[in-house]
């Protein structure tokens, strides 16, 4: 038997839901596409490297949250034609391009940052204080305004981001106010350096996941044992067959199986693969499952693609 889920209930959110955090995310880019402009040609006016740096680094911040509002909106789209999943994956694909960009950020930000620490050169700390502490602001601003939303996974990330942004601008108006009561120079550049070193590894991170993503990998090999070891132990279930989890987009996890049920009969198979979807929603976050119930194990247990890959 085949049943996949309803694609009405896959698309998780209510239509004024939906509409809410539309234009929250519009005003959180709006608010942080000005934030980085201003950081950009406040650091290059005021020659702060910490300054430029901190706008790469809330750069990163405006691609996600473009990304996850990207997201939101093509979760929303319906299958059609030759598009069966929608276009939900393009989320991915932004992902990968998203991280492209900021290596070429970060390589040319640290660049300036390494020859400034070597050549210091004198900055206008009086404006590079100000709008970090105004960068400081509008990233708690935006943590705020996305602070009522945090069941969406993709949205709690976008909020932890914030936060983390709000903490280095911090480290900018901390710093910045060091070197005018000690006129050290270098800070500015050992600053900028040290940003892009955390910049480095958020964007490695993303470009991993979203690597992963595109090879249709598991989000962990833990999180596929723990899925093989639930459906395995409901007492219907007498072995699990052929389990596939992927991600379709950077927020969507999908998952295929066939499970040999031999003491299952026909009246019984809606209600139990009704309690199997609702329990993948609820522990795994998988809004999207198709399950096939065997009555007897296959003759060959292993899947068509493993058998598929001996062939030239």
């Amino acid at each position: 038997m085949h049943s996949p889920l309803d694609p009405s209930h896959s698309c998780g959110s209510s239509a004024s839901h939906s509409l809410t955090m539309g234009r929250v995310f519009l005003l959180a880019i709006a608010l942080n596409v000005l934030l980085v402009l201003g950081e950009a040609i406040a650091g290059l006016i005021a020659g702060s490297m910490a300054l430029i740096a901190d706008a790469g680094h809330n750069l990163s911040d405006v691609l996600g949250l473009v990304l996850a509002g990207l997201a939101e909106w093509l979760r929303k789209g319906q299958a059609a034609g030759r598009w069966t999943y929608g276009k939900r994956s393009f989320t991915i694909l932004a992902a990968q391009m998203n991280g492209v960009l900021l290596v070429a950020a970060i390589v040319g930000i640290l660049s300036e940052s390494l020859r400034r620490l070597w050549m210091p050169t004198e900055v206008l700390e009086g404006p590079v204080l100000i709008v970090a502490a105004v960068a400081v602001l509008l990233n708690l601003l935006t943590a705020w305004l996305l602070l009522g939303h945090q069941d969406d996974l993709n949205i709690h990330a976008a909020y932890l981001h914030m936060v983390a942004d709000a903490g280095v601008s911090l480290a900018v108006v901390a710093g910045t106010a060091l070197v005018m009561w000690t006129g050290w120079r270098w800070i500015d550049p050992a600053l900028g350096i040290g940003i892009c070193i955390v910049l480095s590894i958020s964007t490695v991170r993303l470009l991993w996941k979203a690597t992963t993503m595109m090879l249709h990998a598991a989000p962990s090999a833990e999180n596929v044992a723990q899925i093989a070891q639930f459906l395995a132990s409901l007492p219907e279930v007498h072995d699990v067959v052929d389990l596939h989890v992927w991600n379709v987009s950077t927020t969507d996890l999908l998952l295929s199986a066939r499970l040999v049920c031999p003491s299952l009969d026909q009246k019984q198979q809606d209600a139990f693969l009704q309690r199997i979807h609702e329990a993948l929603e609820a522990q795994f976050g998988i809004r999207h499952a198709t399950v096939e119930l065997l009555h007897t194990p296959p003759q060959q247990p292993h899947c068509s693609l493993d058998r598929a890959s001996d062939s030239p």
